[in-house]
């Protein structure tokens, strides 16, 4: 009964051994490099942004509205702070009482 355990034990230690070196080499093997597809197409023409800080009146939606312009979030005219987010609009941007 003793021969059995260090010849099960030495099974155990070579089929590990086996399947680590085949894991190792179907982990090294070269994979195919695909075909080089069409060139990049060229960047677009940069947008014209409003400068960072103003807020942004929006001629489409209700004259009343402001967009700020952290967050994007639609607050009132008179508002000095963004509700969402905390921005502090600049003292320009108050509209005349």
């Amino acid at each position: 009964m003793t021969g059995r355990v260090p010849v099960f034990a030495s099974l155990l230690t070579l089929a590990i051994f086996a399947a680590t070196l085949l894991f190792a080499f179907l982990r090294a093997r070269k994979k195919p490099v695909p075909p080089p597809g069409p060139p990049p197409s060229s960047p677009l023409a940069p947008t014209i942004l409003p400068p960072v800080g103003a807020a942004t009146v929006t001629p489409g939606l209700a004259p009343d509205k402001k967009v700020c312009p952290r967050c994007h979030t639609m607050v009132n005219v008179i508002d000095v702070t963004c509700f969402f987010c905390g921005y502090k609009f600049p003292e320009e941007a108050k509209p005349p009482p």
